[in-house]
């Protein structure tokens, strides 16, 4: 890695301050969020269809890397001298 530890931990910051420092979105108080479940609806599989199935995707890609990670190192290994 180029930079290591302290560059990705610079680099996240620096990402999530462009995002909220530049996302154009406004504090909203707790009376104004939308609360119907058909309103919140509407916005999640209408509005915000295409971000709403990104993040649903890596959040898969997520729990597969934890699986992966979490595999026991001799249940692969022995996998590995099966196959």
């Amino acid at each position: 890695m180029l930079f290591g530890i302290p560059g990705l931990l610079v680099g996240s910051v620096l990402i999530a301050w462009v995002l909220i420092a530049h996302s154009g979105t406004q504090p909203v108080s707790v009376g104004a969020l939308p609360g119907p479940p058909r309103e919140i609806a509407m916005l999640l599989f209408h509005d915000f269809l295409l971000p709403f199935e990104v993040t649903s995707v890596l959040v898969l890609i997520a729990i597969m890397g934890a699986v992966v990670l979490a595999a026991r190192p001799e249940a692969v290994e022995h996998t590995k001298k099966e196959g």
